[in-house]
């Protein structure tokens, strides 16, 4: 087992373990596998302790400006450009393949938007998305210092990572990633948090425990765990980033993938769209 270690000061403190890093105050640990054995109790580290700094961090652009941004700019809706773009790295799917994939938003949500988005390409889609997660890195890790460096240790653990039954990170890992700097070290995290999501998934599986009942089932108190508020409610904490939550549910953990009722309406679509049409639309 080699751990790698990357002193990063941040601006709530710096640390100097041998086997953390710290992600604007959140410690967490990156480890490659160099050998067939893993121990349990490292492998529960790692898996507890990067959630802030994967989990949080690394999915904080899909809530961000940048994304609302991009999603102007192709004339779309910001949810529809979440979903579109996230499940469009492995091309273009139905919604039913796009539910399993995503494993912790009701069907009903995705193809709702599907439906409302039916003439964005999945080309399109990946480009914005990654653009915008790119465009994120590059202000909100602007202050990070070696940035390069976080990037060549991530990219390590990503390029090294077995991807069987792993898709939307296998997908994302085949894409094209942006140039060097903070752009690229936002986009790495974003990698590291689908890869980390696969495996969290598959480990549910193999417990023998369904996605959707382990979403429900959540112990995590409601504030920081937000089911309901992530996969179907519109209000959500500040550290929540499971995506945009377009459709409001009840908080009650019975109720939360439900399908609301029929009179309630999606979240708004941009008022004041680009006047100029995107490429896709051409």
């Amino acid at each position: 087992m080699l751990l790698v270690s990357i002193r990063i000061r941040s601006r709530h403190r710096s640390t100097t373990s041998s086997s953390a890093v710290t992600v604007f105050g959140m410690p967490s640990i990156l480890a490659c596998r160099t050998c067939d054995h893993v121990g349990m109790s490292i492998t529960l580290d790692v898996s507890r302790s990067t959630a802030a700094s994967l989990v949080r961090v690394g999915g904080r652009f899909m809530t961000g400006d940048q994304l609302a941004t991009a999603a102007r700019a192709q004339l779309i809706p910001t949810t529809g450009l979440y979903f579109r773009g996230r499940i469009g790295a492995v091309g273009e799917v139905p919604s039913p393949v796009a539910t399993s994939l995503l494993g912790i938003f009701p069907h009903w949500l995705v193809e709702r938007i599907w439906a409302e988005t039916a003439a964005f390409p999945a080309a399109a889609a990946v480009s914005a998305y990654a653009g915008a997660c790119t465009s994120w890195g590059a202000e909100a890790l602007s202050g990070l210092e070696r940035a390069d460096q976080v990037v060549e240790v991530a990219e390590k653990v990503i390029d090294r990572a077995e991807s069987t039954a792993l898709p939307l990170f296998a997908g994302w890992r085949a894409a094209h990633r942006p140039a060097a700097g903070p752009g690229r070290a936002g986009y790495a995290l974003m990698l590291l948090r689908e890869l980390r999501g696969g495996l969290h998934f598959a480990a549910l599986r193999a417990a023998g425990l369904d996605i959707p009942i382990a979403v429900i089932g959540d112990p995590r108190p409601a504030g920081c765990r937000g089911c309901g508020k992530r996969t179907g409610g519109r209000k959500k904490s500040s550290s929540c980033s499971a995506g945009p939550a377009p459709y409001r549910t009840s908080s009650d953990a019975g109720t939360r993938l439900r399908r609301p009722p029929a009179s309630r309406s999606p979240a708004a679509w941009p008022s004041s769209p680009k006047p100029s049409s995107p490429s896709w639309q051409s």
